[in-house]
């Protein structure tokens, strides 16, 4: 379970990330730190972001799993 403190910086780190990229590397929409799908690093941060549309197109595609999972490195959101 993680702290009050946890959760803002953890917003705050996925609002940098969509700040830096605006725009989801897969569709191309323009991202929203409130709905985007946020990629978890090795540590447990959050490091990489895409749109929902890109995370549905991503989680039933095998080998973009295998990209972000075993190449990337990154833990995938289980929803």
């Amino acid at each position: 379970m993680s702290t009050t403190l946890e959760n803002i910086v953890r917003g705050q780190m996925v609002a940098y990330l969509v700040g830096r990229v605006i725009t989801c590397p897969v569709t191309g929409a323009v991202l929203d730190a409130r709905t985007c799908v946020t990629f978890i690093d090795a540590d447990g941060d959050p490091a990489y972001v895409v749109s929902p549309e890109a995370w549905e197109a991503i989680k039933t595609n095998a080998k973009a799993r295998v990209y972000f999972e075993g190449t990337r490195g990154f833990t995938l959101p289980e929803n």
